[in-house]
């Protein structure tokens, strides 16, 4: 699933490409990937017809990025919003091509200059018109947590924020997006590492200078990760149809039996929250008594 890296550098890439351009035209190839207003698909007979008025010759005046989220702002004040989920990706064409769409491009804008596709291959993604911009930040506001590249985000805010769950492990807090949004497999496990943290740790084992060096794992990793287009893992690609190269930068993720390259040990794999987690036993070891 693409996560904050991925969906920053795309927001990054659309931005110059969208901003001042109207919506002209809106072709629906897959109704279920429109939803309602909300966080959760409502599909309805009405929704397609609903949702292509509500977009036509609207100007784009902001793409933004929120948690996982990406989202258009409109003149009008609408608000457009879309979550990648699996296999979503969002493609821009400067010139309109007379091919038909590819086999997953599931909504089609026609813009006064260009095309942006909506494709999903898995169609778990979804798309969603807030009739106010001020009803989608009333949204993230009950939703998500802070942002982990925003000025919000600093080392008091994010300890106060963890230390409400003091029985919660490392990677099932940096999972919760009502914590830190943003965050996924892929980043949470970087950051254990380069913070030296075991994953598996309750955060109530954590010392001051450990939870330091969470935050600043947070932003390093998530800015670097920005820096090199995000992790092409699966069907993640920038609009224009690249890949992003972070991956060839991972330390742990996906690299479990092999040799970590900050120690030479055998990296390990193991299911925490739920979720199948790299880690180096020597560099983040699980008791806190090893750290004294």
């Amino acid at each position: 699933m693409p996560e904050l890296p991925e969906v920053e550098s795309i927001v990054c890439s659309l931005q110059p490409l969208l901003v001042g351009r109207s919506i002209v035209r809106v072709t629906v190839l897959d109704p279920r990937i429109i939803a309602g207003t909300g966080n959760k698909r409502s599909w309805t007979s009405g929704a397609v017809p609903a949702f292509v008025e509500s977009l036509l010759y609207e100007k784009i005046v902001a793409v933004g990025r929120r948690a996982k989220n990406f989202f258009l702002v409109f003149a009008s004040g609408k608000c457009l919003v879309g979550h990648l989920k699996m296999t979503g990706q969002l493609l821009y064409e400067a010139r309109k091509s007379t091919a038909l769409p590819g086999p997953h491009v599931r909504v089609v804008f026609e813009l006064s200059q260009g095309t942006l596709l909506y494709a999903d291959a898995r169609r778990f993604g979804y798309l969603l018109v807030y009739p106010r911009f001020s009803d989608w930040e009333d949204v993230c506001k009950k939703a998500y947590g802070l942002e982990p590249l925003s000025n919000d985000f600093t080392p008091r805010a994010f300890a106060e924020r963890l230390k409400k769950k003091p029985h919660v492990s490392v990677k099932a807090a940096l999972l919760r997006q009502d914590i830190v949004s943003g965050i996924g497999n892929i980043y949470c496990d970087e950051v254990c590492f380069l913070a030296r943290v075991h994953p598996g740790r309750p955060i109530g084992s954590l010392r001051t200078e450990e939870l330091r060096a969470l935050h600043t794992a947070i932003k390093t990793v998530l800015r670097e990760a920005v820096r090199h287009g995000g992790s092409s893992i699966s069907d993640y690609v920038l609009p224009d149809g690249k890949k992003g190269s972070y991956a060839y930068f991972h330390q742990v993720y996906g690299r479990e039996g092999k040799l970590c390259r900050r120690c030479s040990a055998i990296l390990q794999k193991q299911r925490i929250a739920g979720r199948t987690t790299a880690f180096c036993m020597k560099c983040q070891p699980e008791c806190f008594d090893f750290l004294l």
